[in-house]
């Protein structure tokens, strides 16, 4: 069943390489940050989500964000797009300098260089955008404690506003990602350079949703350097950040002890908090590790996961034969991923404005659950 006109919700997708955050603001309002692919449809989550409880993305999405161009965080949002008509689109005015030089081509033509699945998935975003009349056709450029949302009152079905901040890239990244374009300019007779890439996590959009009193904290997958005009030094430190502690909290880069700031955890978030996270399985190293799942339960009592790590204590080895066989027919045996699972918190609307349920589904847990084995 989709939330009452006057219930607040953020549901977080996530099935261990993906992630996806959707949020009801009120009266069927919806904002969409980033993309994943459900595991069982093969659609984009948000998608697969919304048609699960009845909600039409053309008539009820009215923001996109993206918060980065890592593919992980952007697998399907092209289709979104092309089907939330009515929705604006957002994404970081600091692009790396690869997505930049693709979307400066003529869209039209073929790219001047080969493409990944997120550049793709950009092409078909502005390919999208392009198709459209003014102004939805032009991006919202996220920058530091910029406005990209406002929905009144009087049309929230709640009774407050609503309101959107995207809290970076800092203008020190977006002057960074200026001297790094400046680097690629050809010289005359000089010799080329290669420009330092800016990684994706570090141009990273964060956002706050202001609802009344009550305040949301989505950290997409922005990490913390040592230069405090980066990373989340600079947000907590800004005095032009919208005020207030968020009750809940979308952790940071997986959870990664790379993401962490204790001031945020200090001055951003309320006390007590729903914090949640979706985990990356995807390769050697797993986010959150069990001592970042010890640190973040350090500072909430309420802290999900959308699937567990499913770490094995057994492993049985197939005789030689079989192995060969399978491959001479078959191929690769790869595992069966997981149903894409989520975390749900719903408000209890006007009346209890500030109490939130909590749901989860598929393999969705609490983090003191994260690490679990099969036997």
């Amino acid at each position: 069943m989709p939330p009452n006109p006057d219930q607040i919700e953020i549901t977080l997708f996530g099935p261990g390489y993906g992630e996806s955050v959707v949020v009801h603001l009120g009266n069927n309002h919806w904002i969409i940050i980033d993309s994943c692919i459900d595991s069982e449809t093969q659609q984009p989550a948000p998608l697969a989500y919304f048609q699960h409880i009845g909600i039409k993305p053309e008539e009820a999405v009215r923001l996109i964000i993206a918060t980065h161009w890592h593919d992980d965080h952007i697998r399907g949002l092209s289709r979104i797009l092309s089907e939330s008509k009515n929705a604006r689109f957002c994404c970081s005015a600091a692009l790396t300098h690869k997505e930049f030089l693709t979307t400066v081509l003529d869209y039209a033509a073929k790219p001047a260089m080969a493409l990944t699945s997120g550049l793709k998935e950009i092409f078909e975003v502005y390919r999208e955008l392009e198709a459209r009349s003014k102004p939805e056709c032009h991006p919202i450029h996220a920058i530091s404690n910029r406005n990209v949302f406002f929905l009144q009152s009087e049309n929230s079905g709640h009774g407050f506003e609503c309101r959107v901040w995207t809290l970076s890239p800092s203008d020190s990244q977006y002057q960074k990602f200026l001297n790094n374009l400046t680097r690629l300019m050809p010289r005359v007779k000089g010799t080329k350079r290669r420009a330092t890439v800016q990684g994706p996590n570090n141009v990273s959009v964060v956002t706050w949703i202001g609802i009344g009193d009550v305040a949301l904290l989505l950290g997409a997958d922005l990490e913390e350097v040592e230069d405090v005009g980066l990373g989340w030094s600079v947000i907590v430190n800004s005095s032009e950040r919208p005020r207030g502690e968020a009750s809940i909290f979308k952790i940071p880069h997986h959870g990664s002890k790379t993401a962490h700031n204790e001031m945020v955890w200090q001055q951003m978030v309320a006390k007590p908090n729903y914090s949640i996270l979706s985990p990356y399985r995807h390769g050697p190293k797993k986010l959150p590790s069990p001592e970042d799942v010890e640190r973040i339960m350090s500072y909430t009592a309420h802290g999900y996961s959308t699937s567990k790590m499913q770490i094995s204590t057994s492993k049985k080895e197939r005789p030689t034969e079989v192995i060969k066989t399978i491959r001479e027919t078959v191929g690769k045996i790869r595992r069966v991923q997981p149903p894409t699972g989520w975390v749900r918190l719903r408000n209890g609307g006007r009346q209890a404005h500030d109490t939130w349920s909590v749901e989860l589904s598929g393999s969705a847990c609490h983090l003191d659950q994260l690490y679990s084995t099969e036997q």
